[in-house]
């Protein structure tokens, strides 16, 4: 039996290798007039299982929305929060109108979720990529989730709590980070209408998408590229091995060294559209620096 499990992991990955390129994009003046632009992205494809069968989506993805609206419609605030949401992602081309003739190959519903206790946005536009169509298979289910590519956290931390100066951050909005091949988009549409008045759009989103099976694979398996393409191996091996998902736990036994290695692996991920925010140090002095290069 052991066996035949990892005869199945070993598949598994070689499906999600032959699926999986990446490239960068070097033009972005279609994408946005803002740093977006300034950046290059990664372009990834979705690790499709060999079956991609999927049944019909719309009618349940309509029936998700219309209910969606009412539940906004009775709450002004969070309508404007969710609306706020999906401007900027519109805006940013993250979420692109497509043509009402051109239907998609599945239609992702979406939900809000309000979180109380985030210090960034209370409301959280969520997408359902688990919702099932007539044939009993949904998007997550004809995709790969892909193989662990990190360590487990206990020994992250464990590693860093060594560490005499420590500094911690996180990735903004990682996912978003990453865009999908176009080709695979076609099984990300979602449906949106500013207002009752207007007729519901069928949109497209270009990136990877919390919510979807391979969406954390994706993401890890990006940062590690960028880590393959850091010239400096100290801070390559750094990049592969002190992440947890989004989360960057780094430390050194001197001041100076901790500051350097924040101020390069923050520059490495930047080159690729990856920002580190919300730094915590055990040192004021070490946060004032990353704080400082971070607004300059």
């Amino acid at each position: 039996m052991k066996s035949g499990r990892n005869n199945m992991r070993s598949a598994a990955t070689t499906t999600i290798e032959r699926f999986w390129e990446i490239k960068e994009i070097e033009d972005e003046e279609t994408i946005a007039e803002d740093d977006y632009c300034l950046k290059k992205r990664f372009v990834v494809r979705l690790p499709f299982a060999e079956d991609r069968g999927l049944g019909e989506s719309y009618k349940r993805a309509m029936a998700r929305f219309l209910s969606l609206e009412k539940r906004l419609e009775g709450c002004p605030k969070l309508k404007a929060e969710y609306r706020k949401t999906v401007d900027e992602l519109i805006t940013i081309n993250h979420m692109v109108k497509v043509d009402e003739r051109k239907p998609g190959k599945y239609y992702i519903p979406h939900q809000a979720v309000i979180r109380e206790t985030s210090l960034t946005a209370k409301v959280r536009v969520v997408f359902d990529a688990s919702s099932k169509t007539p044939n009993g298979k949904s998007l997550n289910d004809i995709m790969h989730t892909g193989p662990k590519l990190q360590k487990d956290l206990l020994d992250i931390i464990t590693k860093w709590r060594t560490w005499r100066f420590v500094i911690s951050a996180d990735v903004e909005k990682m996912f978003r980070q990453i865009n999908i091949d176009e080709e695979d988009q076609e099984y990300q549409y979602v449906l949106w209408r500013n207002n009752k008045s207007e007729p519901v759009q069928q949109f497209k989103l270009t990136t990877v998408t919390y919510g979807t099976a391979s969406a954390s694979f994706l993401a890890v398996r990006t940062l590690i590229e960028i880590a393959n393409r850091c010239e400096n191996q100290d801070i390559a091996k750094r990049i592969k091995e002190d992440f947890y998902m989004d989360n960057l736990l780094i430390g050194a036994n001197s001041k100076l060294e901790c500051m350097e290695v924040q101020e390069k692996i923050a520059q490495q991920l930047e080159m690729y559209g990856f920002h580190l925010r919300k730094w915590i140090a055990n040192s004021s002095d070490i946060l004032r620096a990353a704080n400082w290069a971070e607004e300059n």
